[in-house]
């Protein structure tokens, strides 16, 4: 954006140059101009343009169209002077020349100072201060100007950045299309919904706000909250509610992008991890134990699971969707040094691989959370892949977990479609994955569904051996959240099944559904017994069409934050005052999320309504 704005403002002074040797050599004689007028009249132009450009009224036709013109105008000089045999306009042209070839030369010295300030930002070694303007331009509806802009936008960003909240990183100023729709939302509200209004604008802002850092490499990190490792969870979800908003946002492109790319890597790194840290801590004491169990200096947590990567393909999928093929390959996020599909070929052959896992064989052999001294129940194929781990970092009792078993189909059919838009060479890739969700999607179908008061349901675990565990919990993927994850079967057309489980989930009959005097909705075991996860209200409410019940769990959200105007991981439905981890972005993602889906609801039932 800073670099397009210096070519744009050196192109006008190049003209305004050419403007007054014109002056002076055709025009002054009989015009009467003083050297004051000429330069108030450069100075208008100027202060015009800037303005023109500041607020988007500037086309790249116009732009090209001077580049092209300020091309030919020494040529043009030279020609006036030669034909004229006129030693006073050779001198004046001469020093046209010279003006033009110095603003060229500082142009040049002014972008070779830009990279320099660039790579000692990214660096740490300066804080340089914020450029003017420099995100102003960053939302357009002109894809090629989009697509034109935005490796400077890039550079911009990254200069932009100055947080002392956290010192070992460059956080991120929050994109234009975030604020907007912020204000558009909050602003639809009834006004005595003052309380909403607080806690949407906090919830919503939230993970780019306090979660998000940009990393040396340039891809961007985004952490849980209160604990300062990037899960491939949690991250996606946490950015979820803003991929609607990235495809007229550069700066929001360029951050979900370098998302992406980051979470790629860390797939690549181990595909067994769920979560990493922010760079390699070489000093970072880990005990004995932990070394068992996988962790390293740049590996925050090995518990292998399923979820974990079926989140990485989701947001990959999304972004996609959101901004479309011809920007992704402009920029390069899944072509460039194939990184990407590698982790893609990673992920399918992991899941391949844990249909049939062996701890003697499988490179995921034991973690000391697991039960049997650390090698997990044993298991029979069925088709499904087998999960360490549940999206709440429990270990599984039984190792086909259902819930996550469902995403990968869901993800894996999104490879099947995303995949031929950017490579035309993955013919065997893509029948291992038609091949590997039809395996699951039997495999459900097969082992994972009992009969419960005469309704069948899904199970959330199964062993293939006849075992099944019978619970939900709050955390997502999870069986109230099959409607959101987008799962369906031709096994099931109707839907049934998935009512029933749903129906069976938001009772009593699931040990993991809690109720109080404040809520009530479905907890973990994860945390204390008897709490109740914001994240199950929000996704109860994000998977209904009745709008008593949505407008019940929005309620419940509000009434039980405690006076923080955030979510939290879990609270006391007694007492919300006692709750777990203050600064937990995920569940303030999904509250705003909400929010945005149902203000229209909120508009209609609660005029004059306040909290």
């Amino acid at each position: 954006m800073i670099i397009k704005r210096d070519i744009v403002l050196l192109l006008l002074v190049f003209f305004s140059v050419y403007s007054i040797a014109f002056f002076i050599f055709f025009v002054r004689p009989n015009s009467g101009m003083t050297e004051n007028k000429v330069t108030e009249m450069i100075d208008s132009r100027i202060n015009k343009f800037e303005s023109r450009f500041e607020t988007g009224q500037k086309s790249d036709d116009e732009i090209n169209a001077q580049i092209k013109a300020i091309s030919s105008i020494i040529e043009e000089l030279n020609s006036k002077s030669t034909s004229r045999n006129d030693n006073k306009l050779s001198e004046k042209v001469s020093e046209v020349t010279k003006s033009l070839q110095n603003l060229q030369t500082q142009f040049n010295s002014d972008i070779t100072l830009l990279k320099s300030s660039l790579e000692s930002a990214i660096k740490g070694k300066v804080n340089p201060a914020p450029i003017k303007n420099a995100l102003s331009l960053s939302s357009s509806d002109d894809p090629t100007t989009m697509l034109n802009l935005k490796p400077f936008i890039n550079y911009a960003i990254r200069l932009q950045l100055d947080d002392k909240r956290m010192p070992k990183h460059q956080s991120v100023r929050v994109p234009a299309a975030i604020r907007a729709e912020i204000e558009t939302v909050a602003s639809s509200l009834p006004s005595s919904l003052t309380k909403l209004k607080t806690m949407f604008r906090n919830c919503f802002v939230s993970t780019i706000n306090t979660t998000t850092q940009l990393a040396p490499d340039g891809t961007t990190h985004v952490f849980t909250g209160d604990i300062p490792a990037l899960w491939l969870r949690d991250s996606s979800a946490q950015v979820h509610h803003y991929l609607p908003l990235a495809s007229k946002d550069l700066h929001l492109q360029v951050i979900l992008e370098g998302l992406v790319t980051r979470q790629s890597q860390f797939v690549l790194l181990d595909p067994y991890s769920n979560a990493f840290r922010f760079e390699d801590e070489p000093n970072v004491q880990i005990s004995f134990q932990e070394k068992n169990d996988g962790k390293t200096t740049k590996i925050w947590e090995r518990k292998y699971e399923v979820d974990s990567l079926a989140y990485f393909l989701s947001l990959s999928y999304k972004y996609w969707q959101s901004v479309g093929t011809t920007v992704c390959k402009a920029s390069g996020v899944y072509t460039k040094e194939d990184v990407w599909i590698n982790a893609v070929e990673k992920v399918v052959d992991v899941w391949i691989a844990e249909q049939n896992h062996d701890p003697q064989t499988s490179p995921y052999k034991y973690h000391s959370e697991m039960p049997q001294g650390g090698r997990a129940n044993p298991t029979q194929y069925t088709g499904m892949t087998w999960s360490g781990f549940r999206p709440s970092d429990d270990a599984c009792q039984y190792n086909y977990l259902v819930p996550s078993n469902m995403f990968a189909v869901v993800t894996l059919k999104q490879m099947e479609e995303m995949i031929p838009n950017f490579y035309d060479n993955k013919q065997n890739l893509i029948k291992k994955i038609v091949k590997l969700y039809k395996d699951i999607d039997e495999g459900i179908h097969k082992h994972a569904i009992v009969e419960q008061n005469g309704k069948k349901i899904y199970a959330y675990e199964t062993d293939g051996k006849g075992n099944y565990n019978l619970m939900d919990d709050a955390n997502v993927p999870s069986l109230l959240s099959i409607p959101y994850l987008n799962y369906t079967s031709e096994r099931d057309p109707s839907g049934e099944i998935t009512q029933n489980t749903r129906q069976w989930v938001l009772s009593k009959n699931n040990r993991y559904y809690y109720e109080g005097s404040k809520a009530k909705g479905i907890g973990s075991p994860h945390t204390y017994h008897g709490y109740i996860w914001p994240i199950a209200l929000t996704m109860q409410a994000l998977t209904t069409t009745n709008e008593d019940e949505i407008l019940n769990m929005i309620e419940s959200c509000i009434v039980t934050d405690a006076g923080t105007n955030l979510m939290h991981e879990s609270f006391d439905p007694n007492n919300p005052s006692r709750f777990s981890r203050p600064w937990f972005a995920w569940a303030n993602s999904l509250f705003g999320e909400m929010i945005v889906k149902y203000q229209k609801i909120i508009q209609k039932k609660w005029q004059g309504k306040s909290f």
